[in-house]
């Protein structure tokens, strides 16, 4: 009985956000429904706006030079979150089409009521992406196998080397073993900062990228 009055508010919790911001994304979608077939890419499951507002906690956002990227966005509820904080810059990257546009129109509808309006949506595989210089926060809700996932982080570290700075790193992932485990060895320039439970469902990691390899190590 307990269990199941937790389950109601927390859906009347997300259905509100829903609609206070105007946007449509309370879904569960398989990829196979858009014809994706690759194992590579996992279901799309939108962030819980509960667990989004803990992890912003987090981490300290400076007001107007931070710029958050989502791999994976989907139909845009991170994206459109983050944009509710004081970011200069949101950029989302999803490989299907059709959740890209809902994005498009989820953020759209929400623009008014966001602190951030400088937002772009890019439909375009994640391994292709070149991550911009003035990335400085990263998030991640387990899009990836692990295989895709080191050829994004390679494409992190390729950018932080290029352009010098911290980058941080929001992993949100199933309880358990995470795809950024199974590949850490292969990172060492990857910095864990901090894991914690959210819940039976999920567990969090922030992570740093530093462009100085000393930092890593202390």
């Amino acid at each position: 009985m307990v269990r199941r009055l937790r389950y109601f508010l927390y859906r009347l919790y997300e259905r509100f956000y829903e609609w206070r911001l105007g946007i449509f994304s309370d879904t569960e979608i398989f990829l196979d429904t858009y014809g994706v077939t690759d194992a590579a890419c996992h279901q799309y499951i939108a962030t819980s706006y509960i667990r989004f507002r803990q992890l912003m906690k987090l981490i300290d956002i400076r007001p107007g030079e931070d710029v958050f990227l989502d791999f994976g966005s989907g139909m845009g509820r991170a994206v459109v979150l983050a944009a509710t904080y004081p970011f200069r810059k949101i950029i989302g990257v999803e490989l299907i089409p059709e959740l890209n546009e809902r994005a498009v129109k989820n953020v759209q509808r929400a623009l008014p009521r966001l602190r951030c309006r400088d937002i772009e949506l890019h439909n375009v595989d994640a391994r292709s992406f070149r991550v911009p210089p003035e990335v400085t926060v990263i998030y991640f809700w387990n899009p990836f196998s692990k295989h895709v996932l080191a050829d994004v982080f390679g494409n992190i570290r390729q950018s932080v080397i290029e352009s010098p700075r911290t980058v941080t790193i929001i992993f949100l992932s199933p309880p358990g073993v995470t795809s950024v485990d199974e590949i850490k060895d292969g990172l060492p320039w990857l910095a864990e900062r901090r894991r914690f439970d959210l819940g039976p469902k999920s567990v969090a990691v922030i992570y740093t990228c530093e462009g100085d390899e000393r930092k890593v190590r202390s």
